[in-house]
């Protein structure tokens, strides 16, 4: 899925929004049956710290 390349720029940019607005909640449908996992799995995969997701350095659990 993806080259890579893109998906780490889009990531870059998704996570320092993240950053920026600090957000309470994600809110979606199916959130957490497919779009969180798959959040906290893509940086994983490019070499990224998922850590970014949650508060504290707390590493998000795909489990949560």
């Amino acid at each position: 899925m993806g080259d890579g390349k893109i998906d780490k720029e889009i990531l870059e940019k998704f996570l320092a929004a993240i950053a920026k607005h600090d957000p309470d909640v994600f809110v979606g449908y199916n959130i957490g049956g497919y779009d969180l996992p798959m959040i906290i799995k893509r940086p994983r995969q490019n070499g990224m710290q998922a850590s970014k997701l949650g508060r504290g350095n707390r590493r998000p659990s795909e489990e949560e």
